[in-house]
């Protein structure tokens, strides 16, 4: 087990003149932001530069980026989820080891996930609350610093919430992998055909083709790229459905994935919610933007409160490049380096300077330089948590 700091970054309003600038804004009751404060944000303020990829934890009140290979993380850290060997929370980020080699990071309700190292995939690791198995190491112990979960290093992609996902390159194709699922199951998120909760990672079907995974409160989403066959996209959902959140127009939990949509053009990206699910179906540069689910605050962005079982298209524009939904609202990010946001905004999380929810997209400040992913599974330069988001500025 590396040793691990506790070593405070300052934060500031005014930013130096640098690259990968770390902006953050919402609900800050726990020290999530990361600005040494407790005091919510309605605009976006920044924080450190020289970041990779961020995530703001799906419900837990914390928050994680990773800066030059350093992870560093801040907030509640009751359940040890921060990973500074410690139950303390903290309100200024605190380094997780001292390692330089941290690829990507990704938080969920009591508990986080990480991979490690590069090339084709990296090792997975985890730590924070265990009681349905969501660290994967078959216990239900949990922990406050990161341990490796199994022996492969393979692994290329992760989500989390109350459930666990993870896709693992098998040598086909690395950019898509076999998918694995493990912790809460009560509603069939898993996709293993049950309701059974698992403490360690079990592989969903057979197929080696998924290319980008999601959880959500109890469901879940992924695209499947036949990168062997016709070339086509698909995507799949399956769990909880008693919002419409699997988008196979019926509001009938699944505990198996089941087909939502397919096209030849690529799919670039996919992103779960408390309630509600979206995607982006690519048209030459960004593409169109897709909702379903849950929309009693306005998360779905089509103008309206009514939840949709089945996917409807925000606004008319084929510019969305980005896509990621916070818990009961949504963020994305447009071809012109302009950031969005819709849905609740009691704690300011939409950004925009004020505490009113919206039902359709407004812009999150003026800024048009927010850094745009090179490809899809990039890691996260845009993440949507419980009522606060992050985003990398260049």
């Amino acid at each position: 087990m590396p040793l691990l700091y506790r070593i405070p970054l300052s934060a500031s309003k005014a930013p130096p003149p640098t690259t990968n600038n770390l902006y953050v804004w919402g609900r800050n009751v726990a020290g999530e932001l990361g600005d040494g404060t407790t005091t919510d944000r309605s605009s976006p303020i920044f924080i450190v530069d020289s970041v990779q990829t961020v995530s703001a934890s799906f419900g837990g009140g914390f928050s994680h980026f990773i800066k030059s290979g350093e992870l560093w993380g801040s907030g509640y850290n009751g359940y040890g989820t921060i990973g500074d060997n410690s139950t303390t929370s903290v309100s200024s980020p605190v380094q997780v080891g001292s390692d330089t080699d941290w690829s990507n990071v990704v938080g969920g309700e009591t508990h986080t996930l990480a991979l490690k190292g590069g090339g084709f995939g990296s090792a997975l690791f985890a730590w924070g609350a265990n009681y349905f198995g969501q660290l994967g190491d078959g216990t239900t112990n949990g922990q406050s610093s990161p341990i490796q979960i199994g022996a492969n290093t393979s692994w290329i992609q992760i989500s989390a919430s109350a459930h666990s996902l993870a896709i693992r390159y098998e040598g086909s194709n690395y950019e898509i992998g076999t998918l694995w699922a493990w912790a809460f199951n009560a509603f069939g998120e898993l996709g293993l055909g049950d309701t059974t909760d698992r403490s360690s990672p079990v592989q969903v079907g057979s197929d080696d083709w998924w290319f980008l995974v999601d959880a959500g409160y109890y469901h879940s989403a992924a695209i499947k790229w036949d990168a062997q066959g016709f070339g086509d996209y698909s995507l799949w959902t399956w769990g909880y459905n008693g919002n419409g959140q699997l988008g196979d127009g019926t509001t009938t939990d699944r505990s198996s994935p089941v087909q939502v949509t397919s096209s030849y053009n690529r799919m670039i990206s996919v992103s779960c919610g408390s309630f509600h699910t979206a995607y982006i179906l690519e048209d030459s540069y960004g593409g169109s933007l897709w909702t379903f689910g849950g929309n009693s605050i306005g998360e779905l962005g089509d103008g309206t409160t009514t939840d949709r079982s089945s996917p409807v298209q925000v606004g008319a524009g084929n510019d969305w490049l980005y896509v990621a939904c916070g818990n009961n609202n949504t963020y994305a990010l447009k071809t012109d380096g302009t950031v969005w946001a819709w849905g609740w905004n009691l704690y300011g999380q939409l950004g925009d300077g004020t505490t009113t929810s919206r039902s359709s997209p407004i812009q999150v400040g003026s800024l048009t330089t927010w850094v745009i992913p090179s490809e899809p599974f990039n890691y996260a330069y845009l993440s949507g948590g419980s009522n606060m988001a992050m985003a990398i500025l260049s």
